[in-house]
């Protein structure tokens, strides 16, 4: 029943993408996945390697403590992709809490909105 009822929802909508589309466009929607987003590592050795301003770039990330997004600069930090040989007093955050890196003060790379203007993925 469940399975039934789902179906009937999707195809509604479905139905009111159609509708608002037209048919060819309704069709090629659907299923369609996200397009991929480059990793922050991905972003982070374009800054080191390419940019080489990593004075000028800002990290948004999640920290667990304090329970907030804290920002940082990107030179401040230390062993990336090795967290697990950071010392004690090394800033070292998993690459997966970072939210966003800034640069020059605009944000250039935000998870929660899936803005690339880094890689433009």
């Amino acid at each position: 029943k469940d399975r039934r009822r789902i179906s009937e929802e999707a195809s509604k909508q479905a139905s009111r993408c159609w509708r608002r589309r037209g048919p060819e466009e309704a069709r090629s929607m659907a299923g369609r996945k996200k397009e991929k987003m480059r990793t922050a590592m991905d972003v982070i050795n374009r800054f080191v390697w390419d940019v080489g301003e990593t004075r000028q770039v800002i990290v948004g990330y999640y920290d667990r403590v304090v329970e907030a997004i804290l920002e940082k600069p990107l030179a401040s930090f230390s062993n990336w992709g090795h967290i697990e040989n950071a010392s004690m007093e090394a800033l070292a955050v998993p690459q997966h809490r970072i939210v966003y890196f800034k640069f020059k003060g605009r944000i250039v790379w935000d998870k929660r909105s899936r803005l690339d203007e880094v890689f433009g993925s």
